[in-house]
């Protein structure tokens, strides 16, 4: 049976009532769908380099930090994150994030109580910079700590496989591995006190080396990879099993691709002294750093050299770096020099803009006297050199090869 409108039902008051009803409620629904789409649409906010954002709890917007971004309480994050190189993110207690785009860049770091985060395929939770916890780490997969990436906690569990580690993981507690699979990339490492494998058989595969101070606790099968080097400090107990993993230093592991493995660099300046403290978690045949600084983090240049700790160039423990120069004479001349090529800059910017070579000249010629009187007459930190000073940590093997460690701005006080 059907039925069709009537000309007599169209001149109906109560068909005309409907229609109007039907009508709003279609401009109500699309309204809704519009609200709706926008709401949950997360905006982008960028913390620039020398700001600081405080933040806590549910955090529904996407953040790209150059500078600081902190919670006083727990950061729980509902959209992306990336840390950029000399960003920080720092939470008072727990870190969490389950699904959204989580980056830690080379430089960046991560500062929290306790952290909780579970990646995907196609979002891992990545790391190439720094992580620093005053407690533990649950990992609910895809989690990726790159190389040159490290990872500080007390605990460290793998709950949910597919995690890869190519940078380093200290632990003064346990790392414990759950599930399969998981892979180990070198140069990566896995340093801690006491080591359990509760997965099935074969959790890690790959390449790196894993170092157990304490208890080692494995009744199944570690790995089928004869590439994990495994250094049981008190020897592998009877019983537990480490599979294929061959027992062997650190230096033996990866062939020694990378001599040196950096841990914290800081940097400040203080009465008019450059104050730089490193660490190294690792030496192999190294024979010196080379400490350069620079006022644009570009073009850097050598302010000191210091010989290596380690005995012969070759140490499987941290060893700390520290070193106090004064700001003056070279280092002074060195980085204010910079202030020279900006006061040419403006000149040439002055010749396109304005079209007056007389009026460029003009202003070279005062900025080159200003900056030559301050050279000669006075050398302390707050004329001869800029507001931002940027150190980095060269190291050079005996063999002449050099490798870099990450930029660091110096905390002026």
């Amino acid at each position: 049976m059907s039925y069709s409108f009537s000309k007599t039902d169209i001149k109906n008051p109560n068909y005309s009532l409907v229609k109007k009803i039907m009508k709003k409620l279609t401009y109500f629904l699309i309204a809704v769908f519009i609200f709706t789409t926008n709401a949950s649409k997360a905006a982008l906010i960028t913390v620039n380099s020398g700001d600081v954002l405080n933040v806590s709890g549910w955090a529904a917007d996407d953040y790209i930090v150059y500078g600081t971004l902190n919670s006083g309480s727990t950061l729980e994050m509902g959209g992306s994150l990336t840390i950029k190189s000399g960003g920080k993110v720092n939470v008072t207690t727990t870190f969490s994030a389950y699904g959204p785009s989580i980056i830690v860049e080379s430089g960046g770091e991560l500062n929290a109580a306790s952290l909780a985060v579970q990646g995907s395929p196609s979002k891992p939770f990545m790391v190439a910079g720094k992580v620093q916890l005053t407690g533990s780490a649950t990992f609910n997969g895809y989690f990726h700590l790159l190389a040159g990436g490290i990872f500080n906690a007390i605990n460290v569990d793998f709950s949910n496989p597919n995690n890869t580690v190519e940078g380093i993981i200290t632990s003064s507690g346990t790392v414990t591995f759950h599930n399969a699979p998981n892979t180990m990339t070198c140069p990566g490492q896995i340093i801690t006190q006491h080591f359990t494998n509760s997965s099935g058989p074969n959790p890690i595969s790959g390449s790196g080396y894993i170092q157990v101070n304490g208890n080692f606790d494995s009744n199944n099968s570690l790995t089928l990879s004869s590439t994990i080097y495994l250094n049981v400090i008190g020897g592998i107990p009877m019983g537990e099993n480490k599979g294929s993993a061959t027992v062997g230093l650190k230096s033996e592991a990866c062939n020694g691709t990378l001599p040196v493995i950096f841990g914290q660099i800081q940097s400040i300046i203080e009465n008019n002294i450059l104050k730089v403290q490193w660490s190294t978690l690792s030496e192999t045949n190294n024979d010196h750093f080379n400490i350069e600084v620079s006022a644009d983090g570009s073009k850097f240049f050598t302010a000191d050299k210091i010989s290596s700790k380690a005995l012969g160039g070759n140490s499987e423990n941290t060893i700390l770096y520290t070193r106090s120069l004064s700001i003056s004479g070279p280092i002074s001349q060195a980085l204010g020099g910079s202030l020279a090529i900006a006061f040419l800059g403006i000149g040439l910017f002055s010749i396109r803009k304005k079209k007056s070579l007389f009026n460029s000249l003009f202003i070279v010629a005062i900025s080159s006297l200003a900056f030559f009187a301050c050279s000669k007459n006075d050398t302390s930190f707050d004329h001869a050199i800029p507001s931002k000073v940027f150190v980095r940590i060269v190291q050079v093997d005996k063999d002449g090869n050099s490798r870099t460690s990450e930029i660091v701005k110096a905390i002026i006080k």
